[in-house]
């Protein structure tokens, strides 16, 4: 989350930046605070965390259950 809120900060305008929100959680589970058909874009990261750890991988069931709560989210 750090690293990712550095990058956007030296590359995206205020404007732009303000637009952007980062969670820290399951991708199974969105924030109760999005409200529905409020999002224009939900991005995964499917895999590996780069430098992360190799034994931390996503999960078929979880990424199904996220795409299914996400689509309520999108306009």
């Amino acid at each position: 989350i750090a690293s990712t809120s550095q990058l956007l900060d030296c590359q995206l305008s205020s404007l732009e930046r303000n637009r952007v929100h980062l969670f820290q959680q399951c991708h199974s589970t969105f924030s109760t605070t999005i409200s529905p058909e409020s999002v224009k874009l939900i991005v995964y990261n499917l895999g590996y965390l780069p430098g992360g750890n190799k034994e931390w991988t996503t999960q078929v069931s979880t990424t199904l259950e996220s795409l299914k709560n996400g689509l309520v989210l999108l306009k």
